[in-house]
């Protein structure tokens, strides 16, 4: 969700990761893309390359209430960026019970691993990607990915609670 920047965003890796994991599986899963930007045309040119253009949506800017409703419909939220602060898009799948599967950039993976919130990519190459989508299509399989997403509410309600996070924070002025 958001821009589609393919270099910054590392959506060339995600669309190869999801063709591979696609030929490895033999499954029918889905690839949405929410959001616009200057690489949408090499986006849909990618998917087509990849023969994935069928499994791929392109659903293009979405806000309010129209974006919470698809975000909700998810199985999993994937962000593999190259370079992010702290994505917030990924605090707000997690919100709504939505595991994710993130790149080591996104600076989530000590989150999403010690919550058991998702997936992390070990590198965010084609390989990297395909195993954790992989992962992810196996849990759906298995009916753990409930699970993984009441985990990803607990994070956010124990780790980005601004209420605790003040708190900690005057604890630690007091401390001094």
């Amino acid at each position: 969700m958001g821009r589609l920047d393919l270099h910054t965003k590392g959506l060339d890796t995600l669309l190869s990761g999801f063709a591979q994991q696609l030929r490895r599986t033999n499954n029918s899963s889905e690839l949405w893309l929410i959001g616009n930007g200057p690489d949408r045309e090499k986006l849909e040119e990618l998917a087509q390359n990849l023969d994935i253009g069928k499994q791929m949506k392109l659903l293009g800017v979405k806000y309010g209430t129209e974006k919470d409703e698809l975000v909700k419909q998810f199985d999993f939220l994937c962000l593999v960026s190259r370079n992010e602060g702290l994505p917030g898009v990924v605090l707000e799948a997690a919100s709504v019970g939505i595991p994710s599967i993130v790149s080591k950039e996104t600076n989530l993976e000590s989150y999403i691993l010690n919550n058991n919130a998702g997936f992390v990519a070990e590198s965010n190459t084609t390989e990297g990607v395909a195993t954790a989508l992989m992962a992810a299509t196996k849990c759906i399989q298995e009916k753990k990915n409930f699970q993984l997403g009441q985990n990803a509410v607990k994070m956010i309600q124990r780790d980005f609670d601004w209420f605790t996070i003040a708190k900690a924070h005057l604890f630690s002025y007091e401390a001094v």
